[in-house]
C-alpha cells in the first residue's frame, strides 16, 4: 500500500502502520509488526529511547505477569510474555522472579473474594503456572510475610528496560522502521469513513507551505497484514527529525 506522491511541493508517504508513541511499547509493536509490513513509521513527541522521561513505560523495569482476574486479558499478558522472550537473545533483559498476592483474614475477611484468589483462579483455570501457599506453607517459604494466605503467578517477573530499549532501536534501524521525534498528535478524529490525526506540532520549525497533519485511512477489507494490524497512514509531517541510529 505504500506509495508517494508529490501535491503542490508537499511530501505525502502512505504507511502501512503508525504508531503513536515511542515507548518500549511503541518500539515493541513497531518490531513485532514489521515481519508483517514493511512501512512503518512512529511519531514520538519527545524522544525515542532511555532519554525519554515522559513516555508511560518509562522507569528502569516494567513488571510482567498474567495475574488478572478477566481471563481473556491474562492470556494476552501471558502470550505478550512469550514474545518478550522471543526477542531476548544474548544479552537477558528479562528478570524471572514471580509474582507474589497475599491476602490476611485480619484486613479482608472473605479470603477467596480477594484479588489473591481470584487471580489465582484465572491462571489455573487457563493452565498457567501458579503455586497456592497456606499461612503456614507461606511463612516457611517466604517469612517476611504475615499473611494467611499466598498465591504465586509462577512465570512473572520484571523487564529491564534499557537493554531492551537498546535492542529495539538497533533492530528497528536495520528493518528501516522510521521513527519521527518532536511530534505532538493533538486529536484523532473519525470523519467519512476515515481517521484524521490533526496538528502534528513539531519544536522544530515548519518550512513554509508543509501540512501539519497526518491522515490515516482505513485499510481495504481481505487484505491479513492491515486487518491484523491495524490503519495504514497517509502522513504530511513537518521538518521533524527522523531517528536513524539509537546512539542519537
Amino acid at each position: 500500500m505504500a506509495r508517494e506522491q508529490e501535491t503542490q511541493g508537499m511530501r505525502e508517504e502512505t504507511q502501512d502502520l503508525t504508531i503513536v508513541g515511542g515507548g518500549i511499547m511503541g518500539l515493541f509493536t513497531a518490531y513485532y509488526a514489521s515481519s508483517f509490513i514493511n512501512k512503518i513509521t512512529i511519531l514520538e513527541k519527545s524522544v525515542a529511547g532511555e532519554r525519554n522521561k515522559e513516555a508511560a513505560s518509562f522507569s528502569l523495569t516494567r513488571s510482567i505477569r498474567s495475574d488478572y482476574l478477566d481471563p481473556f486479558y491474562a492470556r494476552l499478558a501471558y502470550e505478550a510474555r512469550m514474545l518478550w522472550l522471543d526477542l531476548q537473545s544474548e544479552e537477558p533483559f528479562i528478570i524471572d522472579c514471580g509474582c507474589l498476592n497475599i491476602a490476611k483474614e485480619g484486613i479482608t475477611p472473605r479470603l477467596n473474594e480477594t484479588y489473591a484468589a481470584q487471580s489465582y483462579d484465572t491462571l489455573t483455570s487457563l493452565h498457567l503456572k501458579a503455586e497456592a501457599y497456606t499461612r503456614e506453607t507461606l511463612r516457611e517459604r517466604f517469612p517476611q510475610f504475615d499473611a494467611d494466605m499466598g498465591y504465586l503467578d509462577v512465570e512473572a517477573g520484571f523487564l529491564y528496560v534499557p537493554a531492551i530499549t537498546q535492542a529495539l532501536l538497533a533492530s528497528l534501524r536495520e528493518r528501516q522502521v522510521n521513527i519521527v521525534e518532536e511530534v505532538d498528535v493533538m486529536r484523532i478524529e473519525q470523519r467519512d469513513a476515515r481517521l484524521h490525526i490533526h496538528r502534528l506540532r513539531c519544536t522544530l520549525p515548519a518550512h513554509a507551505g508543509q501540512a501539519q497533519s497526518v491522515q490515516i485511512l482505513h485499510p481495504s477489507s481481505g487484505e491479513a497484514g492491515d486487518v491484523y494490524l491495524g490503519y495504514a497512514t497517509r502522513l504530511c509531517i513537518p521538518g521533524c527529525r527522523h531517528l536513524r541510529s539509537p546512539d542519537l
